[in-house]
């Protein structure tokens, strides 16, 4: 049996018959996509940290403000910014970055996706134009390259320099 959980990981299960048990039969975990004993990171799984949240060493450890990192808990979420159907406000959008960090998508190999190489304030800008941009990811290397995302989930926080920052949008 094929599983998707809620938080983004894949599980197979394998239905087992017990011998001489009456009968009683079990299914058992046989694979996770995200599995610590595969070599892999819980930090890799979406939605690991909910809707936001920086994971390292396979925990969620920081929810990521203007303020800085505080303590992560359930309720960490991304800021509140203004629909862009309120035309009849201006708002004054700011970022702040979160360090080397990347997230569930394939943003640190050298086949990185996005546009560039641009400037953080090109970046900035386009992000700010789109009103399904809630942050982007910068590569700051050589490739300066900019990925905008409406939606940023786990972030992950590798133990080694990755080149690439987070902008996180938000109200001013």
């Amino acid at each position: 049996m094929l599983r998707l959980t809620s938080n983004g990981n894949l599980y197979i299960y394998t239905y087992i018959d017990l011998p001489g048990n009456n009968g009683s039969n079990v299914w058992l975990e046989t694979f996770s996509a995200f599995s610590r004993e595969r070599g892999g990171s819980e930090c890799s799984i979406p939605e690991k940290c909910g809707s936001f949240g920086l994971c390292e060493d396979n925990q969620c450890v920081a929810c990521p403000t203007p303020n800085g990192l505080l303590g992560w808990n359930k309720k960490c979420k991304l800021p509140k910014i203004p629909s862009c159907n309120n035309a009849s406000t201006e708002v004054n959008l700011g970022y702040f970055r979160v360090k080397e960090v990347g997230n569930y998508l394939p943003l640190l190999g050298d086949d990185i996706e996005g546009e560039g190489p641009m400037t953080i304030s090109e970046c900035m800008e386009k992000c700010s134009n789109d009103c399904k941009c809630v942050g982007f990811f910068y590569r700051y290397d050589w490739s300066k390259r900019c990925w905008i995302s409406s939606q940023l989930n786990t972030m992950t926080r590798r133990g080694f320099t990755t080149f690439v920052d987070a902008y996180i949008k938000y109200a001013k």
